[in-house]
């Protein structure tokens, strides 16, 4: 049995096809040539992403890449690494920026060996870690700090070092 579309519908119907976000294992990997080239330059190549701006606070220059999701990212002058800061305006929006940065980078480099880990600090803060092991000389970690007991400040702090 064949069903005629007529051709507004069939225009329609390719239009929405065509349109279509994509779907979400696409939308990860956009990620992964920005975050390719931040690890092909680490750590001894950094410099290639340095801006003009110095931070006396951070100790670091920041870069002239800054990935989704972030509000800006450095390069450290102390620790030669690559670095992101989210200030979260809440705990949920720290909390969906780590997942996200976490599923995008195990979808980027889903053969690197992911470890996790938790601080409870004295200090009121919660330092959820994950790190991977991505060649023999370059790791990446997401940092997900929130309040042990709330209120308190979030963040997220993605590295490449």
């Amino acid at each position: 049995m064949t069903t005629r579309i007529g051709s507004g519908r069939a225009i329609a119907l390719l239009l929405m096809l065509t349109t279509a976000p994509a779907p979400l294992a696409a939308q990860e990997r956009a990620l992964c040539v920005p975050l390719g080239e931040i690890i092909a330059a680490a750590p001894r190549e950094f410099r290639v992403l340095r801006g003009e701006e110095y931070s006396t606070k951070f100790e670091s220059w920041r870069a002239r890449v800054t990935l989704p999701g972030f509000d800006a990212c450095w390069i450290d002058d102390v620790s030669r690494s690559f670095w992101c800061l989210l200030q979260a305006p809440d705990m949920a929006a720290a909390g969906a920026q780590a997942e996200r940065m976490r599923a995008d980078v195990d979808a980027c480099h889903a053969q690197a060996a992911r470890g996790q880990s938790v601080e409870v600090m004295e200090n009121n803060v919660t330092r959820a870690i994950t790190e991977w092991s991505l060649t023999a000389d370059r790791r990446a970690r997401v940092v997900h700090r929130y309040p042990t007991r709330p209120p308190g400040l979030a963040a997220v702090f993605f590295y490449v070092y």
